[in-house]
């Protein structure tokens, strides 16, 4: 790999896309189960008059378990392959971990890219703020990816590490998740104030990030 910090985190980033466009599990799982729990929402939720509350957390519901399904496979990827320990010789825990939030991110947008626009056209909720949706999602995603790159590392080696992941990122997300419908509903205006919500995910970001960086190290050396 290259050398410097950033070169080396962008390498592991660009190995695990060329493995990831081969086989398609990770962008696969979470597309698909987005795609699904939306149409089972739309038609459960169609023939009734949904509010802009509602409609928030429901979008939010979509994107947490589509992003539960996906964002813990690349740590998984290697001890499953036997490629860990290379990994390990070529880059440190951090450029490691920045290199697999990387690709995380860019699965989750990705799929968001997809599932947003349609969630609009099928629940048709009112958007008289379209910039704060867009920034709701931009902080919660970077907070997600950080919890989910996280605690894909700690599992990767657990057998039952899907029940595993999901019940380790449900109770750190919650906080977050809580702000993101809250903004959702500013963007979908149903709240006035906005800021207070994308300031509370940029401090839920902060720590989050904060919290991987500390972690990673003895999670990857162990």
């Amino acid at each position: 790999m290259k050398s410097g910090f950033l070169a080396r985190s962008l390498s592991v980033a660009r190995k695990d896309w060329q493995v990831e466009c081969r086989s398609l599990a990770g962008l696969s799982s979470t597309g698909l189960f987005a795609l699904v729990t939306l149409a089972s929402l739309s038609i459960a939720v169609g023939p009734y008059a949904v509010g802009p509350d509602v409609l928030a957390a429901l979008l939010w519901i979509v994107l947490l378990f589509a992003g539960f399904a996906g964002l813990a496979q690349s740590f998984a990827r290697e001890y499953d392959s036997h490629t860990a320990p290379h990994l390990k010789l070529l880059a440190g825990p951090h450029e490691v971990l920045l290199g697999k939030g990387l690709l995380n991110l860019w699965l989750l947008v990705l799929v968001e890219c997809g599932v947003v626009p349609l969630f609009l056209v099928l629940m048709e909720p009112k958007l008289p703020h379209p910039w704060v949706l867009i920034a709701t999602l931009a902080l919660a995603d970077i907070g997600f990816v950080a919890c989910a790159t996280l605690l894909g590392a700690i599992v990767a080696q657990a057998r039952s590490r899907g029940a595993l992941f999901a019940g380790l990122a449900l109770p750190v997300l919650i906080p977050l998740m809580l702000s993101a419908i809250g903004g959702t509903k500013a963007a979908f205006g149903a709240q006035p104030d906005a800021v207070t919500h994308l300031l509370t995910l940029s401090s839920f970001d902060a720590v989050l990030m904060g919290a991987a960086v500390l972690l990673i190290e003895p999670v990857w050396n162990e």
